[in-house]
């Protein structure tokens, strides 16, 4: 009985903390996100009153989301974990923002294959070869 009790406690304590965990690599991911689409010309706007929050929580989280009226395109992009905001851009934020994610993709494919050859120039062992010590 006690041992079942135990690993009860700790099976909700190791979801407590995978939950946890989850919430703060939202809120990151929104950060990072929302910083690009700020410097696209994005523009973030806070959710104060308790229907635009509820309108926020509705939307798709931490997803660009077009919508066309009159010929003319609407960026949204809802953070309901960090910022509790919703960025607004147009068709040329959007374009911007577009190039600065290849850019920032490109930069990192770059640091991983560096980083790739860098290991396999050490002949796959972490120290490198025994001479090079």
């Amino acid at each position: 009985m006690i041992g079942s009790r135990k690993t009860g406690v700790v099976l909700v304590c190791m979801a407590a903390h995978a939950i946890g965990g989850c919430a703060l690599v939202r809120r990151h991911e929104g950060r990072a996100t929302g910083d690009m689409l700020i410097a696209a010309g994005f523009r973030p706007t806070p959710a104060d009153t308790p229907e635009q929050q509820r309108r926020l929580r509705a939307m798709p989280a931490l997803t660009i989301v077009s919508e066309t009226t009159n010929g003319s395109t609407t960026y949204r992009f809802a953070d309901p974990y960090g910022c509790g905001c919703l960025y607004v851009g147009d068709e040329w934020a959007y374009a911007e923002y577009e190039r600065a994610a290849r850019e920032r993709e490109i930069a990192w494919e770059r640091f991983a294959a560096h980083e790739a050859a860098d290991f396999a120039g050490a002949e796959g062992r972490p120290w490198g070869p025994p001479d090079s010590w």
